[in-house]
């Protein structure tokens, strides 16, 4: 009996929410893939007012989807242990069949330096979209800042992205009674989200 106990509570404690996937198993007639949280989705194709909404055929979905990846949140009930998961991600330089939209315009799309979003980067992006406002505040999942005195934004990798997670690292172990109290970037002028 306490070995089966045992057993129940490591499972409970070994519970992992945050799945990164390939592109390429998503099945069906779906043109969306999962983004954000488990209940958001982020679109292959919009329209722009006036115009007919045109998808991507299935072969067309599938190229650009291929050897790509997405970040999947299977539960939030555990918001601090999913945020311990995506901050577990730095490092991976995988990239996502996420476009690099407009959080607030579905049908803007980046057209800045690089167009591949990596997975350590868009897992910084889903924390913030967990606790604070897209619309105004971080637009694009899109880093910026200086790095030798130049302005540089990046997509998904390098010294901003370094300076991003030691940020959201410091922000995370500070702040666990309350992380909606004061954002990752407060007192680091050195990187933030695009605006």
């Amino acid at each position: 009996m306490l070995f089966f106990c045992c057993f129940c509570i490591s499972n409970v404690f070994a519970q992992q929410y945050v799945h990164v996937i390939k592109c390429d198993s998503i099945t069906g007639e779906s043109q969306s893939i999962p983004a954000l949280s488990g209940d958001k989705y982020l679109h292959m194709a919009m329209p722009l007012p006036g115009e007919e909404l045109k998808l991507p055929s299935q072969e067309e979905v599938k190229k650009l989807r291929a050897g790509k990846y997405y970040i999947n949140i299977s539960d939030l009930k555990d918001t601090l242990q999913v945020v311990k998961e995506l901050l577990e991600l730095e490092g991976d330089t995988r990239v996502l069949c996420v476009p690099i939209r407009h959080s607030r315009i579905s049908s803007s799309l980046y057209s800045g330096v690089g167009k591949d979003l990596s997975v350590q980067v868009y897992a910084l992006y889903i924390i913030w979209g967990l606790f604070f406002d897209y619309q105004y505040h971080a637009p694009f999942p899109v880093l910026s800042g200086r790095v030798d005195g130049e302005r540089e934004k990046v997509t998904t990798s390098g010294p901003l992205v370094e300076a991003a997670f030691t940020a959201y690292k410091k922000w995370f172990e500070e702040n666990q009674d309350n992380l909606r109290k004061e954002h990752p970037f407060v007192n680091n002028t050195k990187v933030g989200w695009l605006m």
